[in-house]
């Protein structure tokens, strides 16, 4: 593997890297993508790379967005139109149902075919939310034959300077 942005088999090559420099081999920069933690980073020269027949940032992005009882999907071009959209609530999956990891993978699974049936293979993913079954959609996404090149954790983190707390009612 040559480019940085391919994130399928990155632990196995993580994993080969410290096995090579346990043994004492030296690892050149050229002949492996950076790792950090075992994971790709995605550099400049990564952006313009070839992914199948398309450059990386022409690939669709597949946005999950997953909150505490829903998960939301949502397939878009490189500009962000949206090609097809979906949730667990949408596929059939009611109250509490919406949430289980049958929901997530059935949900992953319904925008692989989806993605198929408009010609898309190839997909980066942006995942946001702290949802439980984020994972989940990602596997369901694999098993419909969708090949996943990147990740991105795009989540919104807020550090303090939240809401006040509710005034204490009088008795």
């Amino acid at each position: 593997m040559t480019s940085a942005c391919y994130l399928e088999g990155s632990h196995i090559l993580a994993c080969a890297c410290n096995r090579a420099l346990n043994q004492g081999f030296s690892i050149d920069d050229n002949a492996f993508p950076r790792l950090v933690l075992g994971h790709n980073i995605v550099t400049e020269e990564c952006l313009t790379s070839i992914v199948g027949d398309k450059a990386y940032y022409e690939l669709p992005i597949l946005h999950i967005l997953a909150k505490r009882n829903n998960i939301m999907a949502t397939l878009t071009d490189c500009n962000g139109r949206v090609l097809t959209k979906s949730s667990c609530g949408a596929e059939g999956f009611q109250n509490a149902r919406k949430k289980t990891t049958v929901a997530a993978q059935t949900l992953g699974i319904s925008m692989g075919l989806k993605a198929q049936k408009l010609g898309i293979n190839t997909v980066r993913v942006k995942l946001r939310g702290i949802g439980a079954n984020r994972i989940s959609t990602l596997s369901g996404a694999t098993l419909s034959g969708l090949r996943l090149v990147s990740l991105t954790d795009d989540t919104n983190m807020h550090y303090g300077h939240g809401k006040r707390p509710r005034k204490v009612p009088r008795k």
